[in-house]
């Protein structure tokens, strides 16, 4: 499933905590996304929509190991 980019795995690794949850994430990216220039607000809209259509067992398979930190 490539479904993320890497600068979006990034992102995502940045907001999900220590125990990946997906309401979690979503719920941090909404927050990150109130002192976010423009170009990072878009981004955290892209990743939110992306995040919203995977189940349970989608979210569990990406690997957060891609991101750039």
């Amino acid at each position: 499933m490539k479904m993320f980019t890497v600068e979006e795995i990034t992102l995502m690794k940045y907001c999900v905590g220590i125990e990946p949850n997906k309401e979690e994430l979503i719920k941090n990216l909404k927050a990150q996304k109130e002192n976010a220039d423009n170009d990072i607000q878009d981004m955290i809209d892209e990743v939110i929509n992306k995040l919203t259509v995977l189940t349970d067992e989608q979210f569990r398979k990406i690997d957060f190991d891609l991101a750039l930190f």
